[in-house]
């Protein structure tokens, strides 16, 4: 084997070599990228939890303001046949 095609093999092997270099550094960027995003759909994630955790308190307490009006009303509506009744008898 002459020097020129040892020479030859190497520049090949060189070209090829900073080829996959280049080629590993594009996919570590991209994976980078990748991590990026999903720490900060991460965090996104815990955030919107955070607030459909803080509205889940929030309509429970409604419910239960609404479940008591409801048993006031039902009282109130009692208390208001008793009274009609109560009227019609001294009539």
């Amino acid at each position: 084997m002459s020097v020129q095609s040892c020479q030859f093999i190497v520049q090949v092997i060189s070209v090829r070599a900073v080829e996959s270099d280049v080629a590993s550094v594009n996919v570590i960027c991209r994976l980078e990228r990748l991590q990026a995003l999903a720490d900060k759909l991460g965090t996104d994630c815990r955030t919107c939890e955070n607030h459909i955790d803080s509205l889940s308190r929030r309509l429970a307490e409604v419910q239960c303001r609404i479940t008591i009006y409801l048993l006031y009303w039902t009282y109130l509506e009692q208390l208001q046949s008793l009274l009609v009744f109560q009227v019609t008898d001294c009539l």
